[in-house]
């Protein structure tokens, strides 16, 4: 009996079209020029970044090892710019590379999203079809942006300042007051649709901020409210 086979669903794919053979010539070249410690650091994020590209061309169907991919993408940020539990110290770490608010926040939310859909922690209760949807458009952005960061940091010689950073790594098993305070589900995914809809993956030239140094401060100043808070908090406490 004759049959028909139909994929059912929304399926969304980032495709890079330029040549990156010559791109990964000068990438190599690139990373032989910075520090052995920065070095390390970059093909750690590399690898973790590889293991979220083998888990999406494994999995048969979107939502499979979508939450192990995600922990890997976070993985690789975090190997790259450690932020020590608080998600404002990320957030001024990516500023200072020039990079716009919307691109901040999105690899910002690697960090809260982490712990709100089963990977850090457990998880009572499902997403809605709206968040699913959300979360896997954001999936696809960040595992393309994660590559471009990795690659930028290489090739701007910003991970010659790498070594330079003195937070310390975060215990996973650990997760910050701040991340336990931010991880509302349906708040991050509200938001994470509007930047995700701002950042064009394939239009790098347009990562940057126009002023970069006003958002640097700005997040600073956040970060110390935030320390401020947490400080009052504990003397209550």
């Amino acid at each position: 009996m004759p049959f028909e086979v139909e994929a059912v669903g929304t399926f969304y794919r980032v495709l890079a079209t330029d040549d990156r053979s010559q791109r990964i010539g000068q990438f190599l070249t690139s990373i032989s020029k910075i520090d052995p410690g920065a070095t390390e650091r970059v093909f750690a994020a590399q690898r973790y970044l590889h293991q979220a590209l083998w888990l999406g061309y494994a999995a048969r169907h979107p939502q499979q090892f979508a939450g192990e991919r995600l922990l890997n993408l976070h993985k690789a940020i975090e190997v790259l710019y450690p932020y020590s539990g608080s998600i404002d110290n990320l957030r001024v770490s990516l500023a200072e590379q020039g990079l716009k608010k919307e691109l901040v926040e999105l690899f910002a939310s690697l960090a809260v999203l982490r712990n709100s859909v089963d990977v850090g922690h457990v998880k009572l209760g499902t997403m809605t079809s709206a968040e699913f949807n959300s979360f896997h458009k954001f999936l696809l952005y960040t595992t393309q942006l994660t590559s471009w960061l990795i690659e930028r940091a290489v090739e701007s010689n910003a991970a010659k300042d790498l070594e330079n950073n003195t937070l310390a790594k975060p215990d996973a098993g650990s997760p910050s007051e701040e991340q336990d305070r931010t991880s509302d589900l349906a708040k991050t995914m509200s938001m994470v649709d509007k930047w995700v809809q701002d950042v064009d993956p394939l239009k790098p030239a347009t990562f940057y901020a126009a002023d970069s140094r006003s958002l640097v401060s700005e997040y600073r100043a956040k970060r110390e409210r935030s320390e401020k808070n947490k400080k009052k908090a504990k003397k209550r406490s």
